[in-house]
């Protein structure tokens, strides 16, 4: 992951950390892109992750990304909990509740995305 400096096509100035994150995608047709993330915000963090938010680079869509260090991943039970806890967040579709978007994993982080709200985005330091 690099530190970077970014201006969106829009032209809106991003004033993140820098740190760059990219996902994998492969496509069942064997095809794969990558999509890239600009971290920005700290949000918040609860008992095995922290919440940023983070802006698709292409297309300067905001997201609320919960950060789970995979090395707090290591007992069977983590893992568990944290699928489980995708598995729910899937599943729920309710104004009040933030919308599952995506989950990837890279060697160091399982990332869960949801769309950011206006609270979230409001949340800025």
């Amino acid at each position: 992951m690099d530190r970077v400096g970014l201006r969106l096509v829009s032209g809106e100035e991003i004033k993140p950390d820098g740190l760059m994150i990219e996902e994998k995608v492969k496509l069942p047709s064997g095809e794969s892109f990558s999509r890239k993330y600009l971290r920005g915000h700290f949000l918040g963090k609860g008992g095995f992750a922290k919440c940023y938010e983070v802006t698709e680079v292409d297309t300067g869509k905001v997201f609320a990304a919960k950060v789970v260090v995979k090395a707090s991943l290591i007992k069977n039970r983590g893992r568990q909990k944290l699928m489980n806890e995708i598995r729910i967040h899937r599943s729920l579709a309710h104004h009040n509740v933030v919308h599952f978007e995506r989950f990837f994993e890279d060697a160091d982080h399982a990332r869960t995305m949801f769309t950011c709200s206006s609270s979230c985005a409001s949340t800025k330091p």
